[in-house]
């Protein structure tokens, strides 16, 4: 029986060691043809943003994800190959959030995801 609350206070230090962050971005977005516009996804709270490589992914129905981009820091980011730089990115660490800027244009129409992948500095 004295074993009892350490056990609780072990178990309860190790579930909360394991959460893992979550990345939430709104389910949609609109935007007119020639129109600069803002997708921004939010970090779970207890994790800083500033500490993750996030990676942007297009993907259209029936096709294969298409890596667009990574970015962790104005100094370090990467483009895809054959990317238009109209796509490019910020992020937010007050906010908490990753912003992704892009001019609506052939490469953005209906039913295609972005999907996105966190990635800590020694994951990358």
């Amino acid at each position: 029986m004295a074993w009892t609350p350490f056990l609780i206070l072990l178990l309860s230090h190790c579930i909360g060691s394991l959460s893992q962050p979550v990345l939430t971005q709104l389910p949609s977005l609109s935007a007119s043809l020639g129109a600069s516009s803002k997708l921004t996804c939010t970090l779970s709270s207890g994790f800083s943003v500033g500490n993750y490589w996030i990676s942007w992914y297009q993907q259209k129905p029936g096709s294969p994800p298409k890596y667009l981009r990574s970015y962790y820091s104005e100094s370090s980011k990467n483009q895809g190959t054959g990317v238009p730089s109209r796509f490019s990115g910020s992020k937010d660490t007050s906010a908490n959030a990753d912003s992704q800027q892009f001019k609506c244009g052939l490469c953005f129409s209906t039913n295609v995801y972005l999907i996105l992948k966190l990635l800590s500095p020694s994951e990358y």
